[in-house]
């Protein structure tokens, strides 16, 4: 619900899908949205058979460990050309639980996950996601494509 302002001026279209109703409510008085949903992303992703040329996942991944199905599920919403961006909290290596109780995932895990489904890797940068209790938090912003022609 948060990005959608910032997404807005760039959409024709603007779905929003959320596990959580006050987010989804909350997003809905914003009244920027085109269509929302109640949904698990991956769940959403998995069922609909409708397709987009960009799928945003800003501060949402953090709570999902394996990046791979949910990105495969992105994948195959994707229109051929269409991109998935989207950020995570930055470890190392792999996938690693946090003190905060949220998913931390290395590079090599989003280029893997990527891979995986069929996803090329256009941009995968180091930045700060935000601040939290007044520390920068680490994170990954990706720009992944799916390929024109499969």
């Amino acid at each position: 619900g948060l990005s959608g302002a910032a997404l807005k001026p760039f959409a024709r279209l603007l779905d929003g899908v959320d596990l959580s109703p006050g987010m989804i409510a909350e997003a809905g008085r914003r009244a920027i949205y085109d269509h929302l949903e109640i949904d698990e992303a991956f769940r959403f992703l998995d069922r609909t058979d409708r397709q987009w040329n960009v799928i945003a996942a800003v501060d949402m991944l953090n709570y999902i460990g394996d990046l791979g199905p949910v990105l495969a599920a992105a994948g195959r919403r994707l229109r051929p050309g269409g991109l998935v961006v989207g950020t995570v909290e930055k470890c190392d290596m792999g996938v690693a639980l946090t003190e905060k109780r949220r998913y931390a995932h290395g590079a090599d895990h989003v280029a893997e996950a990527a891979a995986t489904a069929g996803l090329a890797v256009l941009e995968l940068s180091e930045g700060t996601l935000r601040r939290e209790g007044g520390a920068p938090v680490a994170g990954l912003v990706f720009a992944l494509e799916k390929p024109l022609f499969a």
